[in-house]
């Protein structure tokens, strides 16, 4: 508990989700698979402490930033990849597509120059797939390679995660490199014959299917998941091609509107890290906490 006459406890919130505190957890915390930070490492912790009302300044601006991030979360937890299903065949998603294949395992010694490899956190706020240089690299051999490689128009479902964040999907949409993915990711191929990638992206997006995939998801304790057999099993709207392209194109227009919600929540969550990084002194003293 904080001396609140000296110290905000949300301005100290604020510090622990800093990246100079997660650094502190890592260089003093020690053990094998559980990891140890005593409570002496925290009482060692400096932190920058201005006067309080500067502090509830800096809170406020926080705040005020994180209230537009809630916002758009919510507009994109509300967003429904749905239409009219009511009139369409349903049939279950096995019967369509032609390729289900869980993702590469590698262990860290693993990484290093070599083939891109997508991970959860490169996507989690996303829909689309881009390759970009960011991704880590990792060292394959020609086999792997061959069975992990993603093409445009892939689709890739998170299998383990949060309830929040289970069976997301995404679509690639560029390879400019190869490009594989990881181990808790689903790679899916549709047959083109009956059923649109991109279609199939908007459907398993969508409630209807996202509902399903939660009822038949097994929970442990801090995450969720799903398999191959439970994305086989869902039932989908199957229109005629046609009206797939239709749906599609109107889709593509709503998800344009939402690029400007993106770059809203974008901003505040950079805004934030500026703020917090002039607590820190990485910037000018003399520059305001904006």
């Amino acid at each position: 508990s904080c001396k609140e006459s000296e110290l905000n406890p949300k301005y100290l919130g604020a510090l622990f989700k800093t990246k100079r505190f997660l650094d502190y957890v890592n260089e003093k915390a020690n053990g094998g698979v559980r990891m140890d930070f005593k409570i002496e490492y925290m009482q060692d912790w400096h932190i920058p402490l201005p006067p309080v009302p500067i502090q509830n300044e800096i809170v406020e601006k926080i705040e005020r930033q994180q209230q537009i991030i809630d916002g758009t979360e919510k507009i994109f937890s509300n967003i429904e990849h749905s239409f009219d299903i009511e009139h369409f065949q349903k049939i279950s998603f096995g019967k369509c597509a032609i390729e289900f294949q869980n993702g590469l395992y590698k262990s860290a010694d693993s990484y290093g120059d070599g083939t891109a490899i997508v991970r959860i956190n490169d996507y989690k706020n996303r829909d689309v797939i881009r390759f970009t240089q960011s991704f880590e690299k990792l060292i394959l051999d020609k086999k792997e390679l061959k069975k992990y490689s993603l093409v445009i128009d892939d689709l890739l479902v998170n299998r383990v995660n949060s309830l929040e964040h289970v069976a997301k999907v995404a679509i690639v949409e560029n390879v400019a490199t190869p490009l594989v993915y990881e181990s808790n990711m689903i790679r899916l191929r549709v047959n083109t014959s009956v059923l649109l990638p991109k279609y199939a992206f908007y459907v398993l997006s969508g409630i209807f299917v996202r509902e399903q995939l939660k009822n038949k998801s097994k929970r442990a304790i801090n995450q969720v998941s799903i398999n191959q057999e439970d994305l086989k099993s869902v039932e989908i709207p199957l229109p005629a091609l046609e009206l797939q392209k239709q749906i599609i194109e109107r889709l593509d227009r709503q998800m344009q509107a939402l690029e400007g919600v993106r770059l809203l929540k974008s901003e505040a969550e950079k805004r934030i890290e500026d703020i917090l990084a002039q607590v820190w002194g990485e910037v000018k003293k003399e520059q305001s906490y904006v």
